[in-house]
């Protein structure tokens, strides 16, 4: 066991973001026992000084640390379970005063709100766990009241919508996109309505201010939206929410994203991507795998931070290349039936 003590001397490195920083390289490398001590009362780190440890002089760390500037207030819908809980994680290790993790499962909300505590970097972090259904109107605006209540303003919203179909039952199809269409713009019409009334917020970057705007939202699509176009109905309600919302709400400093994701591995139970087989993962992806949750968490993260300060509108596809194989596909099978 190397017992390596990093020494923070440098001015310039302290604050959550190198203490989370210094937990991740002590998981990543199990054999160097890391201890690590950084002043709280300065969060701006960037870049760990070479460090050498000192039973080992031959080892040198070298860590560097990228802040995304996530110091305000995450709303998340669906944080119970698989994306939505890894964005509520993420957000809290990236150093986030507070997050409110909704979802239609209390229990596992609750469950999420207590591990986003063991991972948060932020000294004043505060979660809470409350029960929405996104469907319902007043549910809806409890959650945005309570959002109020416990931290004043909302600056990261996050939208997992959690309903796919799994029938070609025309009934079941529709009431499923009825219930995710309804219910992205309910939670969207609601969270825009919060965030104009909000200053705008600003953050230090390279000795400037810059602005961070009056709040961004993201919806988190399945499945994903690019993979057919507007060929489903589905779909075709949702995107066009998302582009609407980013056009009217610009004015206002709201950004408002769609993450589009392929094939996600599921943790709490068996799903599709954990039944397909093997070969059609291999033609299919040309990753030759699903994605993990937390991948998908990580484009949310960035877009949710001032370092994605000029993209709203935009639907990003994290697919692992997934669409790009069927296109090609697609188009190979036209030519060869032409």
């Amino acid at each position: 066991m190397i017992n390596a003590r990093l020494k923070l001397g440098n001015p310039h490195v302290s604050g959550p973001y190198a203490l989370a920083n210094l937990h991740i390289l002590s998981r990543r490398y199990p054999d160097i026992s890391i201890r690590g001590h950084a002043n709280p009362d300065n969060a701006s780190c960037h870049l760990l000084q070479n460090t050498k440890c000192e039973t080992q002089p031959d080892v040198k760390i070298v860590l560097k640390i990228m802040s995304l500037s996530l110091n305000g207030v995450a709303l998340v819908t669906g944080a119970g379970s698989s994306i939505g809980r890894q964005c509520a994680l993420g957000y809290a290790t990236e150093g986030v005063r507070g997050i409110l993790l909704a979802d239609l499962d209390y229990a596992t909300a609750l469950d999420a709100a207590q591990e986003s505590e063991t991972v948060a970097t932020n000294p004043a972090f505060t979660a809470a766990a409350i029960r929405v259904d996104v469907t319902d109107m007043a549910s809806v605006a409890d959650m945005i009241n309570a959002a109020m209540r416990k931290f004043g303003r909302v600056d990261y919203y996050v939208h997992c919508i959690g309903m796919a179909v799994a029938t070609t039952e025309q009934a079941e199809i529709d009431r499923v996109w009825e219930a995710n269409a309804r219910g992205t713009f309910q939670c969207i019409h609601a969270v825009t309505s919060l965030m104009e009334k909000q200053p705008v917020g600003g953050y230090k970057w390279r000795g400037q201010v810059r602005e961070a705007g009056r709040g961004t939202i993201i919806t988190v699509g399945a499945p994903n939206s690019l993979l057919y176009g507007q060929t489903t109905r589905e779909e075709y309600g949702i995107l066009p929410l998302v582009q609407n919302a980013a056009l009217e709400h610009a004015v206002h400093g709201i950004r408002v994203n769609a993450v589009c994701p392929g094939l996600v591995e599921t943790r709490t139970g068996p799903g599709l991507d954990a039944n397909l087989d093997p070969d059609i993962i291999r033609n299919l992806l040309p990753m030759s795998r699903t994605a993990q949750p937390e991948e998908i968490a990580d484009i949310v993260l960035f877009l949710s931070s001032p370092r994605a300060s000029y993209v709203t509108g935009a639907a990003w596809a994290v697919d692992g290349g997934m669409a790009l194989q069927i296109q090609r596909a697609s188009k190979t099978a036209a030519r060869e039936h032409g």
